[in-house]
């Protein structure tokens, strides 16, 4: 959920007890006691407006009894500065929280502990604000202060040390942030008597971590154990306990184990509902992560009803104008412009970016989350200059980690006439139309990192994380001759670095709409890390389940177009290697022109590299033949099948024969010299066709590169996967990280 993660707020950091320094518990007068005390319960259960009164009386109360200049007084500003930071009002937060600094380095000096927690909580601000440089700076300071002042092996020192890691993660320096995390969970561990609660936050945002890292089994092991903790020490209904069951939920969510995902969610949601009331803050955002879980499930409804649902819930809880709510509206838009619902979409991204403008500031890094798609609804919308005004905006925010990444197009269909911008819809041409688009992907969590320069190889420490496709923007469709898309693609192909020579080709399935193809294949490029040039090849797909035998005869007349394809604008590159990614029906173009072309002259066809068959939709003695005449052409095959793909099992049922993509048995279908993968553990949904796993699990992204690279065989290369020797032969069986929750207890009565 990285790229589309709610503005964390003041609450939130403070009820996960994992890095806001409340008010001190100074010796205080009864009355100020009294207060001190009322207050807390009230901003806990969101309840701004009257903790604020109650905050603005106990300042005025401490002014009166100790002057303006005491420690006493800043103590007692630390309420209004949090609650406004809770409540957005982040102007106000800033004026208190330094003010609150000044009088404690005035009082106290400025090597005092107190002026490290001040430090500290100044730099939380500035890191939700996107400030990340003075947030790094000032909790350098509170790093320094509080290890002269209190000492290397004191908690509130790990504390420090894991609030400064945090930003480092937030900045993608996971090789910095790593070392500090785990210094953080040594010292909290080896203390006389160690506070389950300071081990749980470490161990959580060890798994954070790893999860960005991509290392997904470490990961899970650390949110593990720091749910026992939690469990254990505060109750399996405590708040502390939610925030631990979603930080577990977004790890399956990010591996695309959906369900497992939704039972943690909506156990965590029921735990907060019982702990705060039906209408809270947090409550909002436990539905807005629930509302991006169903979304991958494909149950679009029951997405938008909780989108909808936590946006009125903020509304009332933050206000209007809160960040969260902003937030929310832009994934409720993006929902709606996935679903060809622009005009909703369009006004609620012009009031998020509204509302971000005046909470967030002109630059904040989130406020790109929304300009982008609100550009792409003004180009499909036919308004240009608005478009790009909009890109270049967004662009010059997050240019450190916004990426453009190419992608060439040949199509058979038809273009549409009365389309506002370059698109095409279902019927078919004689025909092939070629061109280019450039496509948008915004990495939300890495916003202060150095771009790498284009072909850098991807570092260990980076992960491989899945984008949204559904987030991806088209700033630019262009119509092109063939000698234009050859040139441009010429000039990518001689400055790869990664993939040095070699050029990717993606076909896709039935269903499958043209825009929707581009996004597609502009994803598995920049998960890739594919530098060389990327083709989309698209034939005109009818875009329902329904249309599944029209389809299937569109696909006879596009085997001959991607030949000619092939010959006119990809071998004349002359590629040492070109790879080929086919989904669904896809794989059916895509076999039978390859087989074809084998007999060709060598100078009239491309070299074949590596076939990826994802999900086939192709009858086992077909796949068998073709793949034979592709093997000895010199290219290799590896197909990712499945058991949960729905798609297939109809397709199955509708032709009564066995899928090459569809397991139905014990065993996969197995085709000689081919590499066959059970993936049906990498995507289970019961709500969703589980047809597109091959591009939305990270394993088996990174499975993907590693084939293009050349490495074998599957267990070797990818260690998730398990090789299996049957009696028709040998396969290969990806396993999640957990299959089932065994050690889950269920969700408490009262889940919504």
């Amino acid at each position: 959920m990285s790229s589309r993660q709610l503005v964390i707020t003041a609450f939130a950091i403070l009820a996960a007890g994992f890095a806001l320094s409340t008010p001190a518990r100074a010796q205080k007068s009864d009355d100020l006691s009294a207060l001190d005390q009322q207050i807390g319960p009230l901003f806990q259960k969101g309840l701004y407006p009257e903790a604020t009164v109650l905050a603005e009386r106990y300042a005025d109360l401490a002014k009166a009894k100790y002057g303006d200049a005491d420690p006493h007084y800043a103590n007692a500003l630390s309420w209004l500065a949090v609650i406004a930071q809770g409540r957005g009002q982040y102007e106000i937060a800033e004026a208190q929280y330094k003010r609150i600094l000044a009088i404690d380095e005035a009082a106290l000096g400025m090597e005092h502990a107190d002026v490290g927690r001040d430090c500290n909580n100044l730099g939380l601000l500035y890191q939700e604000l996107g400030r990340y440089a003075e947030a790094e700076a000032l909790y350098d300071r509170s790093l320094a202060v509080t290890e002269k002042a209190l000492g290397p092996d004191h908690a509130t020192f790990a504390s420090r040390i894991h609030n400064k890691a945090s930003l480092l993660r937030l900045q993608g320096r996971y090789g910095e942030a790593e070392p500090l995390l785990k210094r953080a969970l040594a010292l909290t561990e080896s203390a006389p008597n160690p506070e389950p609660r300071d081990v749980g936050k470490t161990l959580s945002n060890l798994g954070r971590l790893y999860l960005d890292m991509g290392r997904y089994a470490d990961a899970e092991a650390s949110h593990k154990r720091a749910l026992a903790i939690f469990e254990t020490a505060f109750g399996p209904e405590s708040l502390r306990t939610a925030f631990s069951l979603n930080d577990l939920a977004t790890l399956y969510q990010a591996v695309g184990q959906n369900a497992e995902a939704e039972q943690l969610v909506q156990r965590a949601l029921a735990i907060r509902m019982k702990m705060l009331g039906a209408e809270h803050a947090d409550i909002a955002r436990s539905l807005y992560v629930l509302a991006g879980i169903q979304e991958k499930q494909g149950r679009v409804d029951d997405a938008i009803a909780q989108y909808q649902r936590a946006l009125t819930m903020q509304e009332k809880t933050l206000g209007p104008d809160h960040a969260d709510a902003a937030a929310t509206k832009t994934s409720l838009a993006v929902l709606y412009a996935s679903q060809s619902r622009y005009d909703e979409a369009r006004a609620l991204l012009e009031s998020a970016v509204a509302i971000q403008e005046k909470a967030l500031g002109a630059d904040h890094p989130a406020l790109a989350t929304s300009l982008l798609p609100l550009s792409e609804l003004y180009r499909r919308q036919g308004r240009p200059d608005d478009a790009d005004r909009l890109f270049k905006r967004a662009r010059t925010i997050r240019k450190a980690s916004l990426t453009e990444v190419p992608v060439f197009f040949a199509t058979n269909r038809k273009r549409d006439p009365d389309a506002k911008s370059v698109d095409f819809g279902t019927d078919s041409e004689s025909r092939l139309t070629v061109g280019s688009a450039s496509l948008t992907i915004l990495k939300e969590d890495h916003a202060a990192v150095p771009a790498l320069p284009p072909g850098s190889p991807k570092k260990a420490e980076e992960g491989d994380s899945i984008t949204d496709v559904t987030r991806l923007s088209i700033p630019r469709l262009d119509v092109q001759d063939e000698a234009g898309v050859i040139k441009a693609a010429r000039q990518q192909l001689q400055s790869a670095q990664v993939f040095k020579n070699q050029a990717l080709i993606f076909v896709h399935g039935y269903n499958v709409s043209f825009e929707s193809a581009v996004r597609r294949a502009g994803q598995i490029a920049y998960d890739l890390n594919f530098d060389g040039p990327t083709f989309l090849f698209s034939w005109p797909s009818r875009q329902s389940y329904l249309s599944y035998f029209t389809d299937r005869e569109t696909v006879d007349i596009a085997i001959e177009q991607l030949k000619g394809f092939l010959q006119r604008v990809v071998v004349p590159l002359n590629a040492a290697k070109v790879h080929v990614v086919a989904h669904s029906m896809g794989n059916m173009v895509v076999l039978q022109a390859l087989s074809d072309m084998s007999d060709f002259d060598p100078s009239r066809r491309p070299v074949i590299g590596e076939v990826i068959d994802a999900a086939p939709d192709v009858a086992p003695d077909v796949f068998g033949q073709f793949a034979a005449k592709i093997q000895t052409g010199g290219g290799n095959l590896t197909v990712y099948a499945s058991a949960a793909d729905k798609a297939l099992w109809l397709s199955k049922w509708l032709w009564d024969r066995p899928r090459v993509g569809y397991i139905s048995g014990d065993v996969p279908e197995l085709i000689s010299g081919v590499d066959v993968i059970d993936i049906t553990s990498a995507g289970m949904a019961i709500f969703a066709i589980n047809h597109d796993v091959y591009a939305s699990s990270p394993i088996v992204v990174s499975d993907m590169r590693n084939i293009i690279g050349g490495e074998r065989p599957p267990d070797k290369r990818t260690k998730e996967f398990s090789a299996v020797s049957s009696e028709r032969g040998k396969y290969w069986i990806f396993h999640a990280l957990s299959e089932k929750l065994e050690a889950m207890p269920p969700a408490p009565k009262g889940t919504p």
